[in-house]
């Protein structure tokens, strides 16, 4: 962490740049451009807590799909043009355009970029947090919890034995908007998701949510139809670990080993929430294995869904290189 003074008090800050196809990560088909920089002063008031104060900016463009024409190319692959430099589109037999119909983008975000009359958005963020924490350590706590008031998480760690440490977490995550587009719900580009390799594991990224909505998308071909998930403004997810010792390893202080039981789902608004029904909190239960490898932190979740609807994405062996946890 960094700081500032010699008495604790750590000054952050990021500056980003992003260009994301949010079909390719499970999410509704739009492209989302967003330049960002924000700074956050954490204060220590003792020993285990501290308080936080933040400032941001952000710039979002959004760009959707619609009916976008097939460009005509050549035996090279390169885009055939007109006299001039136009691209010429390729017909099908009775003359129309061919389309890449399955970038359609779902009609919700095309309801809600009409209400708002623009493609740009800026958003100034004010944000004010507290933290409590007493982990004997940072990586494999035995003992004590943290708390953290306006980030929306809060694991207690409990040691049972001398080898075996209960930890709990829970996510609770709501978002709404207010002023002149007030009644139109928070903007779809700031929702909430679930399912994957960090909260309710054993599901696809992404894909859990109340509103998915039906349209063709690149994994899909034919008349196949795959599920667009468009998250919500309400996200409530919790796990429960027994992290047991890593067998085979005599000194398991990179490592850490556990049995989960994760639930949770995403909701297009509060009112919606419902612990069953086709829109009710998903479970899954597995073994779980945290690996800080000198090339960076490894996960391997294997597992399977206990609790799944029709229209759920299941993963039994989950796997990513380099998150942070």
């Amino acid at each position: 962490q960094p700081y500032l003074t010699d008495s604790g008090i750590g000054l952050g800050y990021e500056a980003r740049y992003s260009k994301l196809d949010q079909g390719q990560a499970n999410i509704a088909n739009y492209l989302n451009n967003t330049a960002a920089f924000s700074t956050n002063l954490a204060l220590p008031i003792s020993e285990s807590d501290s308080v936080s104060l933040g400032l941001g900016a952000a710039r979002t463009r959004i760009l959707t799909f619609n009916n976008v024409p097939v460009p005509a190319v050549d035996a090279s692959g390169s885009t055939i043009t007109d006299s001039n430099g136009n691209p010429v589109y390729q017909l099908d037999a009775n003359g129309h355009y061919l389309t890449t119909r399955y970038y359609y983008s779902p009609q919700p975000i095309i309801d809600y970029i009409n209400a708002i009359g623009h493609y740009t958005f800026h958003q100034w963020t004010l944000s004010a947090g507290w933290s409590h924490d007493t982990r004997n350590k940072y990586f494999n706590p035995t003992h004590g919890s943290i708390q953290q008031f306006g980030v929306e998480v809060a694991p207690q760690y409990i040691p049972l034995t001398s080898s075996l440490t209960l930890e709990g977490t829970a996510f609770l995550g709501y978002g709404n908007a207010y002023g002149k587009h007030g009644d139109l719900g928070l903007p779809f580009f700031q929702n909430y998701y679930a399912g994957g390799i960090a909260d309710v594991r054993n599901f696809r990224d992404n894909t859990l949510g109340a509103e998915n909505t039906k349209y063709l998308t690149p994994g899909c071909t034919g008349s196949n139809y795959c599920t667009q998930p468009l998250g919500g403004a309400f996200k409530s997810t919790g796990s429960v670990e027994l992290i047991i010792p890593t067998p085979f390893v005599k000194d398991d202080s990179a490592t850490r080993l556990s049995w989960y039981v994760d639930f949770g789902n995403v909701y297009k608004k509060f009112s919606d929430f419902s612990w069953s029904g086709q829109d009710g909190v998903r479970v899954s239960t597995g073994i779980s294995l945290h690996w800080q490898a000198p090339v960076g932190p490894i996960v391997i979740n294997l597992g399977r869904p206990i609790v799944k609807k029709p229209g759920d994405i299941p993963e039994t062996l989950q796997f990513n290189f380099g998150t942070t946890f």
